[in-house]
């Protein structure tokens, strides 16, 4: 008898949903990440202009009134002893060390030599122990180089998002490959399809002992070895209907020929006694021969 296709299983587009989702992923981070970026560009500048007016504007004008205060030194005494730049430098024998060391020796400058050396606090400052980035003139460009370098800099801040998003869509197709084969058909002799990652199944409709539904529209097949489960079935609630029926009309037919045999075999067992006693009557001349016969074609139903 050729075998009839009952209900197969309709799905849903896995690969379309798994794409959009993806899609938006990507868009969030970017969105996300640029906004992040502006953020902490944002602050970066917040930060470099107040190290600017709250640190580097008091020790540049510092600077000044200390150039200013040499220079009056100056003109009083006629000279001023610095350690700069300019200082000269002597090899001196130590016989207390092996070899020589270099020392720094001060210098004592008259006012025109220290003026030459330092025409104004800006140059003092490059020579001094300070740093001369407290002399840029223009806030633009210590802006620009101080906002720059900073958020050039690596912070795992900024690559949280695009790895996340990376990794969701690392996810998204390892699930595409979970689901992406799914399929069931029933048939009036049998369960078949594919499960997980394209997995093959083939149920004879007799070792199949219950079925139910399951998490992302699943479909549960119970067998005596366990549950197989079929996912994301689109018409989820017309493959258990079908299923359902075709167990319930087995269990109909298992009952019924069960009835059956246990009836034919009270009669057959209730026949044969009552055929025992009427040959026990033939034997002891009770009934006759034809009497005998005639009975017992009537307990066999002949």
């Amino acid at each position: 008898m050729e075998e009839k296709i009952l209900m197969e299983s309709e799905h849903y587009n896995i690969k379309q949903v798994l794409k959009k989702a993806s899609m938006t992923i990507v868009i969030l981070s970017i969105l996300v990440s640029v906004c992040m970026y502006f953020s902490y560009y944002a602050s970066d500048y917040n930060r470099a202009k107040r190290t600017y007016t709250e640190s580097y504007l008091p020790k540049q004008e510092k600077l000044v009134q200390e150039y200013n205060d040499i220079i009056a030194t100056l003109e009083e005494k006629g000279e001023y002893t610095c350690l700069c730049e300019h200082a000269k430098t002597t090899t001196i024998k130590d016989e207390n060390y092996w070899g020589d060391y270099t020392k720094e020796i001060t210098l004592s400058f008259t006012k025109e030599d220290f003026v030459e050396a330092h025409p104004s606090a800006k140059e003092y400052a490059g020579c001094s122990l300070y740093n001369s980035i407290i002399w840029y003139d223009d806030w633009n460009e210590y802006k620009n180089n101080a906002v720059t370098i900073s958020v050039s800099g690596w912070r795992a801040e900024r690559c949280a998002i695009p790895l996340l998003a990376n990794a969701l869509i690392l996810l998204f197709v390892l699930v595409y490959f979970w689901l992406r084969s799914y399929s069931l058909v029933i048939t009036d002799k049998r369960v078949y399809g594919k499960t997980a990652f394209g997995k093959q199944v083939d149920l004879p409709l007799d070792s199949v002992s219950a079925v139910g539904t399951s998490a992302l529209k699943g479909i549960a097949v119970g067998t005596s070895s366990g549950k197989i489960r079929f996912k994301l079935i689109k018409n989820q609630k017309d493959i258990h209907r079908v299923i359902s029926k075709l167990l319930a009309e087995r269990q109909t037919v298992e009952k019924t020929f069960g009835e059956t045999t246990v009836q034919q075999t009270i009669v057959e067992t209730t026949g044969a006694d009552e055929i025992k006693k009427y040959k026990e009557l033939l034997d002891c001349g009770a009934i006759t021969q034809e009497e005998f016969d005639a009975k017992k074609k009537e307990l066999l139903g002949l």
